[in-house]
């Protein structure tokens, strides 16, 4: 005979959900400050920097991913719209984001491949391409994907 105390074996309670959420936006906090520290000094129109800020700002991007997808859940499952909105909205910006840092990073190759391609920088520069792209690939469909479902699914709720 089973002896299950309740009907909802494995649901969580809105306390450990409203935890996560806190974990959550704590890691887009510290990713954000991250992300943005990875960029500073800005030195825009300088191919170099571009190509290795952007390859840096790659590597950095999953701890603000994370938290994003924390905080997202948490307001899904707590039933907040407008909450979740908000971070799926921010989930779609980034993707956005590192779409358009792609493309400006695809634009920066051919210059720092002819400056910088030959001799012993060959092999670490074609690892960081091939980095790069897989990043680029998963990434942006990952993020602008569960965006928009999350999104979608976030505005059918009741307001509440």
């Amino acid at each position: 005979m089973s002896t299950d105390k309740g009907k909802d074996v494995g649901r969580r309670s809105p306390n450990e959900w409203r935890a996560l959420s806190w974990v959550g936006l704590c890691l887009v906090v510290v990713g954000t400050v991250d992300l943005t520290m990875g960029l500073y000094p800005f030195d825009v129109g300088v191919p170099e920097w571009e190509y290795a800020a952007i390859a840096d700002f790659l590597n950095r991007v999953p701890l603000l991913g994370l938290g994003l997808a924390f905080a997202l859940a948490a307001a899904l499952r707590r039933g907040l719209r407008r909450r979740a909105l908000g971070w799926s909205t921010a989930l779609l910006a980034l993707g956005v984001a590192i779409l358009v840092f792609g493309l400006l990073h695809a634009t920066n190759l051919p210059l720092v491949m002819v400056t910088h391609g030959g001799g012993v920088l060959k092999m670490p520069l074609y690892k960081a391409m091939a980095k790069t792209g897989a990043q680029l690939l998963v990434y942006v469909p990952a993020f602008i994907g569960v965006g928009l479902y999350a999104g979608r699914s976030a505005s059918r709720m009741r307001a509440a």
